[in-house]
């Protein structure tokens, strides 16, 4: 698993543009690029945990906030809710286990 992550950390890519402006892309780097994780099961828990070795700036947020305290021990930022998470990071990950999850960080009051 270790060999196959870090490929993967190279390759993430924001943008505070439309996907149209493609030469707006940059590559994320650790230690620059603030990345934000809304769900930190047992899934999402494992890939933060990954970026955060990996030297990322990472904030975070769980409705159980018991699950973010290994993460936050590893040098993770809780955050109250998934606004305040999008609002401290330039990529953000959901790894949430329903559809109602889904529509409830998007498109609920948090």
């Amino acid at each position: 698993m270790r060999l196959l992550i870090r490929p993967v950390l190279n390759l993430i890519r924001i943008t505070a543009y439309p996907i149209r402006r493609m030469s707006s892309l940059s590559i994320a780097k650790p230690g620059v690029t603030k990345v934000g994780f809304i769900g930190t099961g047992v899934m999402g828990r494992s890939m933060c945990g990954h970026l955060i070795k990996a030297g990322y700036e990472v904030c975070m947020y769980n409705r159980t906030k018991e699950k973010m305290t290994p993460l936050v021990e590893l040098g993770g930022k809780a955050m109250d809710s998934p606004a305040e998470v999008a609002k401290n990071s330039q990529v953000v990950f959901s790894i949430l286990g329903l559809p109602s999850d889904v529509r409830s960080v998007v498109l609920g009051e948090g």
